[in-house]
């Protein structure tokens, strides 16, 4: 069987934890060891992990301060916990028991020696994991032009190999940015990324997140909560993750990508720049809204 370490950071979960914690545990025809890093819980999250790490010999957790997700998931990433496969996983969603075999097979076909990364469609369940809807309607085809554009990956649905892992330790973002997306752009520019559009974990959405608000709406509320994002979110979390990515990586870089990427990182710098990233075709993304609001953002100097 093949070993794969997966990774987990909690914070106070203690709600779904335990469901979630079965569902890993329940991974067929995997060699399974789960490495937890706790982000400051103060509810029952740490009981719940002193129980389950004495009952089973392949679950570890330890403490630290209070990170935040993205920089939680970071730590844990960056760590020397060798394995052949690493993947991620959140505290409160619930895994198909084939959501690891059927990404380590996929990615098996691969070249090993090269950077690579499989994601999945995910099936939105609300917090009684009653199904709404799957996230994705259609295949995606993994293209790093449109990965610069949107993060389509979720990182709860991501299984990556050693070499990933690697070059990730060597070149960990400065800067404040999403820990699934930097991943993704790694092994996108640099590897392979194979997409599953068949779901493979029940991703679970409280009323307080963004979907799980979403499946209480109506589809005018939530277009209408869309176009509010565009002056709202002023995070540029695209505008940072290429700056960063070409910090990283220019000398690996092929000059092709480099000019594609300074799209995006020189934008801000006169009204050509924007013309030439607003209708640049191969930056986009797949959604007519989407789009729509990328573009919109790129004049609002917001992306």
């Amino acid at each position: 069987m093949e070993k794969i370490t997966v990774l987990m950071s909690t914070y106070n979960g203690e709600k779904y934890l335990k469901e979630q914690l079965d569902s890993i545990l329940a991974q067929e025809d995997v060699n399974i060891n789960l490495i937890i890093r706790d982000d400051g819980s103060s509810d029952k999250t740490l009981e719940i992990l002193t129980e389950y790490s004495k009952k089973h010999t392949n679950i570890t957790y330890y403490c630290g301060e209070n990170l935040k997700p993205a920089k939680s998931f970071l730590e844990l990433m960056t760590k020397e916990f060798d394995s052949e496969y690493y993947a991620l996983a959140d505290q409160d969603d619930i895994w198909d028991s084939d959501k690891l075999k059927c990404g380590i097979d996929k990615l098996k076909t691969l070249d090993n020696t090269k950077p690579n990364l499989y994601f999945s469609n995910l099936r939105i369940v609300n917090q009684d994991n009653v199904f709404f809807q799957n996230a994705h309607k259609k295949q995606i085809i993994p293209n790093k032009y449109v990965a610069l554009a949107t993060p389509i990956v979720t990182g709860c649905t991501i299984i990556y190999n050693k070499k990933a892992k690697e070059i990730l330790k060597d070149h960990i973002p400065t800067s404040n940015l999403m820990h699934d997306s930097w991943l993704y752009l790694i092994c996108i520019f640099f590897g392979q990324v194979i997409y599953d559009f068949i779901p493979h974990i029940n991703y679970r959405q409280h009323e307080n997140n963004v979907i799980g608000m979403a499946i209480k709406k109506n589809k005018l509320c939530f277009f209408l909560d869309k176009i509010k994002e565009i002056s709202h979110d002023n995070n540029e979390p695209r505008y940072n993750n290429a700056i960063a990515f070409l910090e990283s990586f220019k000398l690996q870089l092929q000059q092709k990508d480099i000019q594609y990427i300074s799209l995006i990182t020189n934008y801000k710098q006169s009204f050509k720049n924007k013309l030439l990233l607003i209708f640049n075709r191969k930056i986009k993304i797949n959604s007519l809204l989407g789009d729509f609001k990328f573009r919109l953002k790129i004049i609002l100097e917001n992306i």
